[in-house]
């Protein structure tokens, strides 16, 4: 209770800095275990104790080289929003993959937000801040893709195709229906 009650206390007060872009410290769990929340930099998921599993799985990834070909062109002017929980399977193995892709197609970090919910209590797929509210998280890894603010698709959990082909169908504008 003591460990919620200085989560929200920080949510709060990191919340209501509109310049502060990241606000995510490692929290220790009820069972020992470290996780993020809230809104994180990519570069977070590189330190321990996070780095065993990120960088094992982001150097085993080989991206498809002829998509993320046809994907450059398409994937700069875009937005990209990640919801993640660094206590998930799903996350840990799929969250590196897709950062392999990201980094491929030299997309900036400023065009990727990244947040970390919870798995427990009041915060269960939700983060400090709420930034997952009306977005209909319900799995994570979640990757929502923006068009000048317009969000035109979403993968949930795991991709139908691979990573590389539905964010090309998604990008191309063709109908997507995601697995979840």
């Amino acid at each position: 209770m003591k460990h919620l009650l200085l989560i929200c206390m920080a949510g709060y007060l990191l919340s209501c800095n509109p310049a502060m872009h990241i606000t995510s410290t490692p929290v220790t769990t009820k069972s020992g275990s470290t996780i993020l929340l809230g809104k994180i930099a990519p570069s977070a998921l590189q330190q321990q104790p996070f780095s065993e599993w990120y960088n094992k799985e982001f150097a085993a990834y080989r991206a498809d080289t002829q998509i993320t070909d046809s994907l450059k062109p398409l994937a700069g002017d875009l937005q990209y929003e990640i919801f993640l929980g660094t206590w998930c399977g799903d996350s840990r193995r799929e969250v590196p993959r897709l950062m392999k892709i990201m980094e491929s197609l030299k997309i900036k970090p400023s065009a990727i937000t990244m947040i970390a919910v919870g798995n427990r209590d009041t915060l269960y797929k939700q983060s400090p801040a709420h930034e997952e509210a009306g977005k209909r998280i319900t799995r994570v890894p979640h990757l929502n893709i923006y068009r000048n603010g317009i969000e035109i698709g979403r993968i949930t959990e795991t991709p139908v195709s691979s990573w590389e082909k539905d964010m090309l169908t998604i990008m191309q504008g063709k109908p997507y229906k995601p697995k979840w």
